[in-house]
């Protein structure tokens, strides 16, 4: 009896851990989830277009760095589009992100923005979580955008906003889908920028192999499911995002 309560114990702990080790990466299209890992370099480039009519080919040219195994810093190194008048440069970004355990983690994200001959400064704080079993996983994002600098119009505004994306394991370790709500509201501090609340739905599968070390995410953004500014509500506009995903280990494994 002692020994079988003692399997039991054992076997219960195993659960425990599975359940709250990190997994490699995100799952839905726009959620940042799961820290790089210690001495892991990440590719992960994006392509998307927020319409199909007009179909602007877009970019994000994205890669994360794992400095310890609680520490990471993630880059879009440029945005870039090819609109029918030609190429256009959409900004950048960095975000250093710290894992305070239990699947929660810390980010500051500061993007620069080009706006014509004018620009934008912002400082994104973000918190991220997800969590998973064997069937299902729910990812997170909730973020706050603060412009600090800016040569364009229609600024200072504070933007509040969240990813959020239930996902299922149709097949566990190769193929799922999911639906990612992406609500946001935009507060105007000045007359010259109005208030506004969006809503964007995100349905998409993400496939993955070699035991994860390489993902897809395909998704069909719906923009303007519901956009509200002075009671006018807007059309819903579907687009295309394409994400992939892998890694480098430079720590021999090493966590």
């Amino acid at each position: 009896m002692k020994h079988r309560i003692s399997r039991t114990i054992l076997m219960c702990a195993v659960v425990l851990i599975a359940a709250a080790a990190p997994k490699a990466f995100s799952y839905a299209y726009n959620p940042w989830t799961g820290s790089t890992g210690a001495m892991k370099l990440a590719v992960n480039p994006f392509f998307y277009s927020p319409t199909f009519s007009p179909f602007v080919p877009t970019f994000d040219l994205a890669a994360a760095y794992g400095v310890t195994a609680n520490f990471d810093v993630i880059a879009n190194f440029a945005t870039l589009s090819f609109p029918a008048t030609g190429f256009a440069y959409g900004g950048s970004w960095v975000m250093p992100r710290f894992d305070i355990g239990g699947n929660n983690i810390f980010a500051l994200q500061i993007k620069y923005t080009p706006a014509g001959a004018a620009f934008t400064f912002d400082i994104v704080p973000q918190y991220h979580f997800f969590w998973e079993n064997d069937y299902f996983a729910a990812e997170a994002n909730v973020y706050m955008d603060v412009p600090i600098a800016s040569a364009a119009p229609n600024v200072p505004y504070v933007k509040f906003g969240a990813y959020l994306a239930p996902v299922v394991k149709v097949i566990k370790d190769l193929f799922y889908i999911y639906c990612e709500i992406d609500p946001a509201v935009t507060s105007g501090i000045s007359s010259a920028v109005q208030s506004k609340f969006e809503l964007v739905i995100v349905p998409g599968v993400t496939i993955l192999l070699g035991g994860a070390t390489h993902q897809l995410s395909i998704a069909v953004p719906l923009g303007n499911v519901m956009t509200v500014t002075y009671n006018t509500v807007g059309a819903v506009t579907p687009g295309l995002s394409i994400w992939y995903w892998t890694a480098f280990d430079f720590g021999g494994g090493k966590k």
